[in-house]
């Protein structure tokens, strides 16, 4: 979405230009979302996102954690800024193995400009399997 920020005459008289004061462009930040499992920490996705060359970077980006059919938020990570075009990241935890999620980016402007942007959908991995184990011995004592 680019925006422009004009001139306009609340009196009804001509606004000598109609050159834009001021341009900017706000477009939803690239994510991509990087399902982990660990022993300690169980089932997590790590969320890295950066926001494109050329756009507005001060903005506000609220994260959400959906089920699979983006009905329902399961948790979010809310006001998160950024005053560069480099990677940030973060972890959404607890999740189940398996299991089908979706990440949703709300981009927001001030109190009157909210742009939702496209879900990325990932599923966390199966459930690891203990492997039975081998070449066990019994020793008399």
């Amino acid at each position: 979405y680019e925006f422009r920020i004009q001139n306009v005459c609340i009196y009804g008289g001509t606004v000598p230009s109609t050159t834009p004061i001021e341009s900017f462009k706000i477009i939803c930040p690239v994510v991509t979302v990087v399902p982990t499992y660990s022993l300690i920490d169980g089932y997590e996705v790590v969320v890295s996102w950066s926001v494109p060359t050329g756009a507005f970077l001060y903005t506000d980006y609220d994260f959400y954690l959906l089920n699979s059919t983006g009905t329902s938020v399961l948790d979010s990570n809310l006001g998160l800024t950024t005053s560069s075009t480099s990677v940030q990241t973060f972890t959404f935890s607890g999740l189940t193995a398996a299991t089908t999620y979706q990440i949703h980016v709300d981009v927001n402007l001030g109190t009157n400009v909210k742009i939702n942007c496209p879900n990325n959908t990932f599923t966390t991995q199966t459930a690891p399997v203990c492997k039975t184990p081998t070449l066990i011995s019994v020793q008399p004592l």
